[in-house]
């Protein structure tokens, strides 16, 4: 179903769907990062450390997935708000209340405010998630395309399994942890969904 919906907005409008990728990339990075600050905070040097890889990794997908649709020259942020001062990339937070799927997933909680365990687990099923959109997008004719789809999916692949990892540190029962938030990927599909929809119909920056 999800890999249905993912082809069926990057045909309704490719651009659209990868400037939204994008968004959601650089969001899911500054989530880490605040993350790695916690952790650190409380003394989990390990996990802050992957974080803060992952942070920075996330930010190269944005930038990575931006510049196939507008160009490097495009892709120009401003460090300090962390706003893209060109193109459509306006999304501070991802993981937030900003979109539909995630309002649905989170049912209208932050997730920076569960305990780690929870956010372990949700992180595991978002990854595995999203490691669907690039092995669709990898379908792709576009060489550049496929080859950026490819080294996206192989770090989100990394990020999983480590997440899962230190879900176990945290959690006697990992696997159920997931499980519950597996059970919500149907919520967060419908939200999925209003998104999905509503960037296909954006009218493409200039």
């Amino acid at each position: 179903m999800l890999k249905f919906l993912i082809r069926l907005a990057l045909h309704l409008n490719f651009c659209a769907t990868l400037r939204t990728a994008a968004k959601l990339e650089y969001g899911a990075g500054i989530f880490c990062f605040k993350l790695a600050v916690r952790a650190q905070e409380e003394g989990y040097l390990n996990l802050a450390q992957f974080l803060k890889q992952q942070f920075a990794e996330e930010d190269a997908h944005a930038r990575m997935l931006g510049g196939l649709v507008d160009g490097g020259s495009r892709l120009h942020r401003n460090c300090e708000t962390g706003v893209w001062i060109k193109g459509d990339y306006q999304a501070l937070d991802g993981i937030s209340q900003r979109y539909w799927a995630a309002k649905l997933f989170f049912w209208f909680k932050k997730p920076e405010e569960l305990d780690w365990a929870e956010i372990l687990a949700f992180m595991c099923v978002i990854e595995s998630q999203v490691a669907k959109f690039y092995e669709v997008l990898g379908e792709a004719k576009d060489s550049a395309v496929v080859a950026t789809a490819n080294k996206i999916l192989s770090d989100e692949t990394q990020h999983a399994n480590y997440l899962k990892t230190c879900l176990s540190c945290f959690h006697s029962d990992p696997e159920g942890a997931i499980a519950y938030w597996q059970d919500r990927k149907i919520l967060a599909a419908l939200g999925g969904l209003i998104d999905l929809i509503t960037a296909s119909f954006k009218t493409p920056t200039k």
